[in-house]
């Protein structure tokens, strides 16, 4: 009988181990919440950025001048107080404005005006041309109808998006949403500047994942943000996507960029863009 050749099965068991412990180096490891913690960060984002265009618009609207050395230049059609509707084109250049919340805004804003802005049930309706905020190109329709006041005597919005955010390359966030923004506090003066708001609703889309999502906001937690803060600082809301649920909690009225996602049992941070 033929004696084993050692050293050939000792070279045959460590090229196995080999081939074995490069397997598993080469194995990709996927993030099992990685499509609806995308999809939180891309709602954020959204929300917030609609939020900063409707803060900036409103306070140029109430405190526009008609002088074309300012930037923006804002041209109203009939440039009255009287005629309505009117339209008001907001032009933002090309070099970018710095809103109110930190934003910077290229491009143009044309709104429609039915009414006056105090008159229950005017409306307020954007189109935007050539237009970015933070340098993501910004596209869509959206109209804010005044809805007066509501049970705790604050003025109240009925706002209503369908938006497309090109945050990378091809990549595109679809986001359509119906919120209801109400003024809770002035802070003493005439601006609205400096005005605190609470949002509740719901949102679906498409993540810039390719996958849909949906939310809401409940009335009991409603998102919270100051008119010159760029983040929501208080309230949750719940987000679908990918057969995952999660609540998105922006936390107790901390003045920061960052939110948290719970999904399950796991607690993710998240960075506000």
């Amino acid at each position: 009988m033929k004696k084993p050749n050692l050293l050939a099965i000792f070279a045959l068991t460590i090229g196995i181990l080999f081939f074995v412990g490069s397997c598993k180096k080469d194995e990709v490891i996927i993030d099992p919440n990685l499509s609806i913690t995308t999809a939180a960060g891309d709602e954020a984002m959204a929300s917030r950025l609609s939020d900063g265009i409707l803060s900036d618009v409103e306070q140029i609207i109430s405190t526009y001048s008609f002088s074309t050395d300012l930037v923006p230049v804002v041209t109203v059609i009939p440039n009255d107080t009287i005629t309505y509707p009117k339209s008001v084109v907001i032009d933002f250049g090309t070099s970018g404005y710095v809103g109110v919340r930190g934003n910077t805004l290229k491009g143009i804003v044309k709104v429609q005006l039915t009414n006056k802005l105090t008159t229950v049930n005017s409306i307020k309706i954007l189109t935007y041309s050539n237009f970015s905020i933070n340098d993501k190109k910004f596209t869509g329709i959206d109209s804010i109808t005044n809805k007066g006041i509501n049970a705790s005597l604050a003025p109240i919005e009925l706002i209503r998006t369908n938006d497309t955010i090109s945050v990378s390359g091809s990549s595109n966030i679809i986001w359509k949403a119906t919120r209801a923004r109400a003024r809770y506090d002035t802070a003493g003066t005439p601006t609205p500047a400096d005005d605190s708001y609470s949002v509740t609703g719901s949102a679906s889309g498409i993540a810039s994942t390719g996958l849909p999502f949906a939310m809401y906001i409940t009335s009991t937690n409603p998102l919270v943000c100051f008119n010159n803060y760029p983040n929501f600082i208080q309230g949750s809301l719940n987000i679908t996507s990918d057969n995952k649920s999660a609540l998105l909690d922006y936390g107790a009225g901390e003045m920061d960029d960052k939110a948290t996602l719970i999904v399950g049992t796991d607690t993710i941070k998240i960075t506000l863009k």
